[in-house]
């Protein structure tokens, strides 16, 4: 995945749905553009942001993101 699919798919998410990715795969997407991980991370929270999407690190040792997008859209 790159960082032009990532935007793609959370653009097509609904009110309320949500969608669940590897950590390291949606880090990797920026890594072309972004030489570091604290780089890499804002850039994955102004994306979600953009797409008024709520953003979660979960799962054992924080290994996926849940995107969510709110509801008042």
């Amino acid at each position: 995945m790159n960082a032009d699919d990532l935007q793609d798919r959370l653009a097509r998410l609904r009110s309320g749905e949500t969608l669940l990715l590897p950590t390291a795969e949606v880090e990797q997407a920026f890594a072309p553009y972004y030489p570091t991980l604290e780089e890499r991370r804002a850039a994955v929270a102004r994306l979600a942001g953009l797409y008024h999407c709520r953003l979660k690190v979960c799962g054992s040792s924080e290994s996926q993101i849940l995107f969510t997008r709110n509801n008042h859209l």
